[in-house]
């Protein structure tokens, strides 16, 4: 395929397309918008409720951030590596499709592994607070 010509993603949903389509314009643009805005306001609702946790639970907080991280490791590793960065000779070994399906499992990889790191740097925001003396800052 070459890099000009008009790409089938007739094989993709519209929440797919929705999100490489927000994935493009962060990319032109310079910006970070989630890829999956309504599923990143239910990361946020969580990270709140975690903070929350942090105060009366600290080792299951600890814990929460220790799991994150190993996930987040992970989807790192998982995320599709391209052979090469040349955008033409990709353009050459690959169907516009297929380029397009391993974008996207790039954009969810790196969706939901920068969610768990919001929300692991959140817990560990609020122990440190607590640590510190929380709202009183006094050292617990």
């Amino acid at each position: 395929m070459k890099t000009n010509e008009k790409r089938n993603l007739a094989g993709f949903t519209e929440t797919e397309l929705q999100a490489l389509g927000i994935n493009h314009e962060n990319f032109i643009h310079g910006t970070n918008s989630p890829e999956f805005p309504y599923i990143a306001a239910v990361f946020e609702a969580v990270a709140e409720e975690l903070e929350h946790i942090a105060n009366t639970c600290p080792n299951a907080a600890i814990q929460f951030a220790k799991e994150a991280n190993a996930i987040i490791k992970k989807l790192r590793e998982l995320s599709p590596t391209p052979p090469t960065t040349d955008i033409e000779e990709l353009a050459e070994q690959y169907s516009g499709e297929e380029i397009a399906r391993r974008l996207l499992g790039c954009t969810v990889c790196h969706f939901l592994s920068s969610q768990l790191t919001r929300m692991e740097a959140q817990i560990i925001a609020q122990l440190e607070t607590q640590m510190h003396g929380g709202e009183n800052e006094k050292m617990h």
